[in-house]
């Protein structure tokens, strides 16, 4: 078996977990199901795609198979061969096999799938896990075609925010969600927003995620947290905040929960969990922990965690991932958890160091520091003198004057 016969066969399986139903060219029947993918598709100008992607009796994609020698042309591939193929059109009769139909577009190897949305402004090709489930690309074709700023695509809509009013925001924050829109509207992958400790970066964080939810229509945002307490505490803000052009509060407007368990209703719109919790749930074993038993610091972190494929939550289960604490080392041995989902990634951090600004491709869309922070009267500088008040256990409250020199 050659390798790139070996590569076809892994994508086989792949194409089959995912939900697609394959034929070879010589039973083509695009009505057999929802999804075909068909092997050895021929183009008009007389060549042949490795897969031509139906939906609904009509052609919407292709894939470029590879053997993995060549996994790391892949990105030339999807430039070259691919791009050729798109403009050729898939050979058939009817409007639907214009070239201009032809959305989705793969280069794929064994062990590593590009991929590439053709109707995104400047479309950019990204690498994902595993093959979108067809019933997801056929939510974004019926979308697409609504025409209104729904029916555009999530890198359309992330284009442009409208201005965030300045009333009830310190200009750390302000700063803080306009350079993190900034950053999405031009299709960055991966922010980093670096916020001091009692500068608001939870409530930060929550204002980005309700403009992304309304004005962007994400259709569901993961907020990730590494120890039980602040789950807890994320839990609480997200349940107490108040929208500045709203009435009502976040959670009477988005469904938001704590993972608890692998059943997550499809109406929420907000996920707050551990990292240790999304490895369960993917892998299916999740349990109910105890409290504060998936906290990173409890964590054995030496082992490798490699998810696995879960079709009830499928790579693009999220689209945006918040990391709280993102200096932490959960994305060291956890980091196949967060390139599983086909999400953009922002990093919360106050005390980011070089392995967190490498992580973050070095996009960093706000820096407030505490020394800042203390400047504007954030937070407290830690010169000066203070009087310290403790209790001990029969109830005794005593008090201490304490200066602090650095």
């Amino acid at each position: 078996m050659s390798p790139e016969e070996k590569a076809r066969l892994d994508i086989d399986k792949k194409l089959i977990e995912s939900g697609w139903v394959l034929q070879d060219m010589n039973e083509f029947n695009p009505r057999a199901a929802l999804d075909v993918a068909v092997r050895e598709f021929p183009t008009k100008n007389g060549d042949e795609v490795d897969y031509a992607l139906f939906i609904d009796d009509e052609p919407c994609g292709i894939i470029e198979a590879k053997a993995d020698l060549n996994a790391v042309n892949l990105p030339h591939v999807m430039d070259t061969q691919v791009q050729r193929y798109l403009n050729d059109g898939l050979k058939g009769s009817g409007d639907c096999y214009d070239p201009k139909y032809l959305r989705f577009a793969y280069a794929a190897s064994s062990s590593v799938i590009d991929f590439e949305d053709v109707y995104d402004p400047a479309p950019l090709t990204r690498k994902i896990y595993q093959f979108f489930r067809p019933e997801y690309l056929k939510k974004l074709i019926t979308e697409y075609k609504r025409g209104d700023k729904k029916g555009t695509t999530l890198r359309s809509r992330m284009k442009t925010f409208p201005e965030l009013p300045k009333h009830n925001f310190r200009d750390c924050q302000i700063s803080a969600i306009n350079g993190l829109e900034n950053s999405f509207s031009q299709g960055k992958q991966r922010a980093l927003l670096q916020m001091a400790t009692g500068a608001g970066k939870t409530y930060t964080a929550i204002t980005a995620i309700y403009r992304l939810l309304k004005e962007a229509k994400a259709k569901r945002v993961l907020f990730l947290v590494d120890t039980y307490n602040l789950g807890t505490q994320a839990m609480n803000e997200f349940n107490d905040y108040r929208p500045y052009d709203s009435d009502q509060k976040f959670n009477q407007i988005y469904e938001t929960v704590r993972i608890e368990t692998s059943n997550i209703p499809q109406t929420t719109r907000v996920c707050i969990s551990t990292i240790q919790r999304i490895y369960s749930m993917l892998c299916g074993d999740i349990k109910s922990f105890k409290q504060g038993s998936d906290d990173v610091s409890l964590v054995n972190d030496k082992e490798k965690r490699e998810p696995k494929y879960n079709k009830e939550y499928p790579p693009e289960f999220f689209d945006i991932i918040f990391v709280d604490e993102c200096h932490r080392s959960i994305y060291n041995n956890w980091k196949g958890v967060l390139d599983y989902f086909d999400a953009f990634q922002v990093g919360l951090t106050a005390t980011p160091d070089e392995r967190t600004y490498g992580y973050f491709d070095g996009n960093i869309v706000s820096e407030y520091s505490h020394e800042q922070a203390c400047a504007d009267g954030v937070n407290v500088p830690c010169k000066g003198t203070y009087i310290i008040e403790a209790q001990d256990i029969a109830g005794n409250i005593s008090t201490e004057e304490r200066t602090f020199t650095k």
